[in-house]
């Protein structure tokens, strides 16, 4: 039978407690992890087989993102050795992406191209199982495990009626949610400069670019 684990708190302590089959107690969860449908988050990704202390390839980047899936947009900006180079404007409203590129010592570079699909939602795998609780960076957290048998990924949310992701630990890489605020996006956020529109080039055959995995592959835009 499946194994759940959930906190039982007796005079003033807390202790693990197994308990054989049915669903998760509540605990501040009793389903799988959720996301907010409008959010600002900043995520630092961090390659654990690169060489930290390489200038290139970067093995620390960070992605700024306003996430808003209630009307349709995603705004993302990318930093690499501490410097900008990449932002990316996603209207699955309109069916219009536009990407800004930028080049040291050059000036900003953008293109754009339609867009066919619809705007992809959070998708937790069937493998995902609750592992209990734990203390990452110094919070308080939900703890899941995706086990394929050749791989492992471990995902972090907090404890609470807001849960907030914190950590996705793979054998290659860290997604450190460094800050996160859920909520309404002001909708001035999605607006592409009006300076850089008469200057961007179509993207050939309308391709788009790739899409970005802000929390591995359980979000994506």
């Amino acid at each position: 039978s499946q194994w759940l684990f959930f906190l039982h708190e007796t005079h003033g302590s807390t202790e693990f407690v197994q308990a054989p089959g049915g669903t998760i107690p509540e605990i501040g969860t009793s389903s799988l992890p959720s996301l907010p449908s409008e959010f600002y988050a900043v995520v630092q990704t961090t390659a654990l087989y690169l060489d930290k202390d390489a200038e290139y390839p970067p093995s620390v980047k960070r992605t700024t993102v306003w996430y808003d899936s209630v009307h349709k947009k995603v705004r993302a900006e990318f930093e690499a050795n501490g410097q900008p180079w990449r932002a990316l404007y996603r209207r699955y409203d309109k069916g219009m992406e536009f990407e800004i590129l930028h080049v040291a010592g050059r000036e900003k570079t953008c293109q754009f191209s339609k867009m066919k699909e619809k705007m992809p939602s959070p998708e937790w795998p069937e493998t995902l199982s609750y592992k209990g609780t734990d203390i990452v960076r110094g919070k308080f957290c939900h703890h899941w495990q995706e086990d394929n048998g050749y791989y492992k990924v471990d995902y972090y949310e907090t404890v609470g009626p807001v849960r907030v992701p914190v950590l996705i630990h793979t054998e290659g890489m860290d997604y450190d949610v460094l800050e996160f605020r859920s909520g309404p996006i002001d909708q001035d956020i999605f607006h592409f400069p009006p300076d850089l529109r008469p200057n961007c080039t179509k993207v050939p055959n309308h391709v788009g670019f790739p899409y970005v995995h802000l929390l591995y592959t359980y979000l994506r835009f």
